[in-house]
């Protein structure tokens, strides 16, 4: 009788078995961090307080203004019809949030913002995020995981092309609570993929009306961000419509950028020829704020 017998078929199948649970586990113990970067580590720890190059003890208040070509007819920047309205959707993100914010002196790195953590495996198969429980739309209501699963399956199904190529590869998307979100990303492949997941905007269900969601509008956009309109209108010059602030959640990624906080007026001029000045007969958009009895109200001037 050899010294090392054959071992049975049931006894193969137990091993296997104990290998796969070992790298289910390992795949589930994948710790939850503050940013995520495409190759490495982030370069702040997790207890940064700001980005290097923002100046949280600036001045407050001042104008600053945003030059961009051409006009708008829309308002929702997220589908294909229409020129949406620029500003609105990060990376300025005056309205809407995405639930990671990106640094803009690393190549390709998040950190926390709606999505307070983020928790990948080593091979990228699947990412859950963590919201921040104080995360809140412009009218009050809380930003939760039923809107972040609701913006991934309206996006996938009526987005733009590239959103909706991203968005199909995952395989499924599952909310445990209030504030956990996971992506089964599962045969993906594409180590890419969690980061364009974390810069997802959050929409609000409560708002959206999905049959209408393609068309353009001028529709209240209702998001997380500084921002949030009172009034939409297009016209030229003359319309005045209300904007005002709601108080937005101040994170470590966003101190010492360009919020209602720190600036008194925000202007976006649009040209409709690259080569000729901006003058009044031109579309521009101005967001100013004026500040009455404690409140901060902005007037939206298109």
């Amino acid at each position: 009788m050899p010294m090392f017998a054959r071992p049975s078929r049931l006894t193969f199948i137990l091993l296997c078995l104990a290998t796969l649970s070992v790298a289910a586990f390992e795949k589930a113990s994948a710790s939850p961090q503050h940013g995520i970067s495409m190759l490495g580590i982030p370069a702040l720890g997790p207890d940064f307080e700001q980005f290097p190059y923002a100046n949280r003890s600036a001045p407050k208040g001042g104008r600053i203004t945003f030059g961009v070509l051409g006009t708008f007819d829309t308002v929702n920047p997220f589908t294909v019809r229409g020129i949406a309205a620029q500003g609105i959707s990060p990376p300025l993100g005056l309205v809407y949030q995405s639930l990671m914010a990106r640094s803009a002196d690393e190549p390709f790195t998040l950190y926390a913002s709606i999505a307070q953590t983020i928790d990948v495996p080593d091979d990228r198969s699947s990412v859950t995020f963590r919201l921040n429980p104080l995360a809140r739309f412009s009218d009050g209501k809380p930003l939760t995981s039923e809107d972040v699963l609701f913006t991934w399956g309206l996006l996938k199904e009526k987005g733009k092309p590239n959103v909706r190529g991203y968005y199909s590869k995952v395989v499924t998307a599952t909310a445990p609570d209030l504030h956990t979100v996971i992506f089964d990303l599962s045969g993906a492949n594409d180590r890419e993929l969690p980061l364009i997941l974390a810069l997802m905007p959050v929409l609000p269900k409560h708002k959206i009306d999905v049959q209408t969601f393609e068309e353009t509008t001028l529709a209240i956009p209702f998001g997380s961000g500084p921002i949030s309109c009172l009034r939409s209108k297009l016209a030229r010059v003359s319309p005045i419509d209300a904007i005002r602030t709601f108080g937005a959640m101040i994170f470590p990624s966003t101190k010492g950028s360009i919020t209602p906080e720190n600036t008194d007026l925000i202007t976006i001029g649009m040209r409709t020829h690259s080569l000729r000045p901006l003058k009044p007969d031109y579309m521009t958009s101005e967001a100013k704020i004026i500040r009455l009895d404690g409140r901060q109200d902005m007037i939206f001037r298109q």
